[in-house]
């Protein structure tokens, strides 16, 4: 019975997954980071923030991910 229960759930999730999003024009693509902000690691933050900042201009500069800024 529980067996059961973990295949129903795990079909349910896999069907999910595979659903697809109606086509139409995306405005933009959202990409996320982690920064430490406490700690010791904190003063390095706004050098990695700077640097994905860059990687980000460039990219765009390049037309974006598959034509999305």
């Amino acid at each position: 019975m529980r067996f059961r229960q973990f295949a129903a759930i795990g079909v349910v999730i896999a069907c999910s997954a595979c659903a697809t999003a109606p086509s139409g024009a995306v405005a933009s693509l959202k990409v996320g980071a982690l920064f430490p902000l406490t700690g010791t690691q904190a003063p390095l933050a706004k050098q990695e923030y700077a640097g994905v900042q860059i990687a980000r201009d460039l990219v765009n500069a390049d037309g974006g991910v598959d034509g999305v800024p």
